[in-house]
């Protein structure tokens, strides 16, 4: 690292953190994607009793 690579260490950290932001905000709203895995199981509650 220089002295002069502030500016693009700064623009590196904003551009990092607005697609962090991005695809957390994302994630929910685009459901279960190749990507994300399984997906989740419903919570069911106890089985009523014959």
């Amino acid at each position: 690292m220089t002295e002069d690579s502030g500016p693009l260490l700064l623009i590196v950290a904003t551009v990092s953190l607005a697609g962090v932001c991005a695809y957390l905000l994302g994630r929910p709203a685009a459901g279960a994607s190749a990507t994300s895995g399984p997906p989740p199981v419903q919570a069911r509650g106890p089985e009523p009793a014959d």
